[in-house]
């Protein structure tokens, strides 16, 4: 897919193929050495529009002026060598069923482990500090008061001067892109301020609910609904990514996961590649993705879904599961393409801008995926962090074998995922946890009963420099030192946690009771060890 030249062509007429195919618009690849130029006039009174949406596998959208003439473009360039794909684009149906039942708690958290977890991150950074970004790919978006202090903000771009202040081809998108409009107004469509609401709503502010990550930012991508515009979304990501990447995370955005809780039922990835390879383009930068089955108890292996049946190490596809652990009668399932279920029927989200609301569907069993990524891009761990830029496509990768590789078993997933059962946070925890542990030794800690002081012992398998530090719930550093393990004598530190500590050991102003991860590392190792301070 690194070779090719790929038109998406939009008409107007009426649909005969199926319900959700979109009769007006065609997608056709072209090999790469030939231009649009090449293959259509572009003044001719047939076309109306051409629009380019992606330049890594150089997209263009074609608006032409009835039926008659796409279908006459259509015959003219389907049997030309140049012309690798052509296909009618499609509409994406949104997944999700509504279900007005209200009840008192988000029972979905507890279920996967979530608040577990909690005593190590509550998410938003990674351990150096780089702000952790979720893309939400969508119909539109309300503006909930429990969800907005957790928007992401184009800081290369400046809101509402009508000008493309960080040259990516799209004016003011400084909160998030309207794929239409190509600025940051978007449709004001309740359906993803719900789905964001489960991987992202402000936490801890005494208000409405919490979503898997307290404190992370949401990036907003609306009017996502046809493949051409899916493919557009999925471009912003990789460039904002790329761009994070390239300027080692002085623009950009750190983007981890893409949560799309939409598709296209009866197709097939094999029929949609320039749709599919869009998710190794998205790995190879960093960016896992997300999606969600039907909402119809189908086999799509059998029966298809897009994007579910796309093949790609980078991608995740998530169907429906109860309170109770049970696989949900409607929703889709497949052992060669469903991988995991997750909570989905009777879910607490918000609703409008300021009301809650209980729902059902698989829109809301794939944010528990996505904001499960983000929660384990912020746990302690110098070797996610080292990874970032080095290797960021390993990165991804391991996130992902990690959730797969440590669900909790459901026997009616057995035979109807890849994993065989509903993400279990606490173990991926734990997994990720072992990739930023090694052999150093052990780090014994012995806080005194009167709470003054914080005594840590400690072994280590050479006697190079370390850095200890310990990190407090949310994330921040609260101390730091460097360590030279003596050749002989005890490996202990003692650090005075009082108000008044004095020296260079001390904590200034002091060490508050709560859950905090002393952290031991250097270039070869690192052990963390969590502990409760009085």
């Amino acid at each position: 897919m690194k070779n090719f030249l790929l038109l998406t062509i939009l008409i107007c007429s009426s649909g005969l193929i199926a319900q959700k195919q979109i009769d007006d618009q065609l997608i056709v690849q072209l090999s790469q050495e030939y231009s649009i130029d090449r293959i259509v006039n572009k003044q001719a009174d047939d076309i109306i529009d051409i629009k380019r949406i992606s330049k890594k596998q150089n997209l263009y959208m074609i608006q032409c002026a009835n039926e008659k003439a796409t279908q006459k473009l259509k015959t003219q360039i389907e049997k030309r060598q140049q012309v690798l794909f052509v296909k009618n684009d499609m509409e994406s149906e949104l997944r999700y069923v509504p279900n007005d039942t209200r009840y008192s708690e988000q029972w979905n958290l507890e279920i996967i482990g979530t608040e577990d977890v909690w005593e190590i991150t509550r998410g938003g950074s990674t351990f150096e500090g780089k702000e952790i970004v979720i893309a939400v790919i969508d119909e539109g978006f309300e503006l909930h008061d429990d969800l907005e202090d957790n928007i992401w903000l184009n800081t290369g771009e400046i809101a509402n001067n009508n000008i493309d202040d960080d040259n990516n081809g799209y004016i003011d998108d400084y909160g998030g892109l309207n794929i239409e409009t190509g600025n940051d107004q978007h449709t004001r469509v309740d359906h993803g301020t719900q789905v964001a609401s489960i991987l992202g709503a402000k936490g801890d502010n005494n208000k409405g609910i919490t979503g898997i990550n307290m404190d992370v930012k949401v990036m907003l991508i609306s009017e996502a609904k046809s493949i051409s515009e899916i493919v557009e979304a999925y471009e912003y990501i990789i460039d904002q990514r790329s761009r994070f990447n390239q300027s080692n995370g002085e623009e950009g955005a750190f983007v981890v996961v893409t949560n799309f809780s939409a598709g296209i039922s009866n197709q097939f990835g094999e029929d949609w590649p320039i749709w599919c390879d869009l998710y190794n383009d998205l790995g190879e930068v960093g960016v896992l993705s997300v999606s969600a089955v039907p909402n119809s108890a189908i086999n799509v292996d059998i029966e298809g879904d897009l994007p579910t049946t796309c093949d790609s190490p980078f991608l995740i596809t998530t169907t429906n599961t109860t309170e109770t652990d049970d696989f949900s009668t409607q929703a889709g399932f497949g052992n060669i393409h469903v991988d995991i279920g997750a909570p989905g029927e009777d879910v607490l989200v918000t609703r409008d801008t300021e009301e809650y609301r209980f729902g059902s569907g698989t829109s809301f069993s794939c944010p528990h995926i996505a904001g499960a990524i983000g929660l384990l891009y912020s746990l302690p761990c110098p070797q996610i962090e080292d990874g970032i830029f080095e290797n960021p496509d390993n990165i991804a990768a391991s996130m992902k074998a990690a959730i797969m590789a440590n669900v909790q078993p459901i026997t009616e997933l057995a035979d109807k995922t890849v994993s065989g059962g509903r993400i279990d946070l606490i173990e991926a925890t734990a997994e990720v946890q072992e990739i930023c542990e090694s052999s150093v030794g052990v780090i014994e800690l012995y806080v005194a009963p009167n709470s003054d002081f914080l005594s840590i012992f400690y072994e280590t398998p050479d006697f190079s420099e370390y850095t200890l530090d310990i990190i407090d719930i949310t994330g921040r550093l609260i101390h730091t030192q460097k360590i030279s393990p003596p050749l002989f004598g005890d490996k202990r530190i003692i650090i005075n946690t009082t108000p008044n500590g004095i020296g260079t050991d001390a904590i200034a102003p002091f060490l508050p009771s709560g859950m905090y991860v002393a952290m031991l590392y250097n270039d070869s190792n690192v052990i963390t060890k969590k502990f409760y301070q009085n």
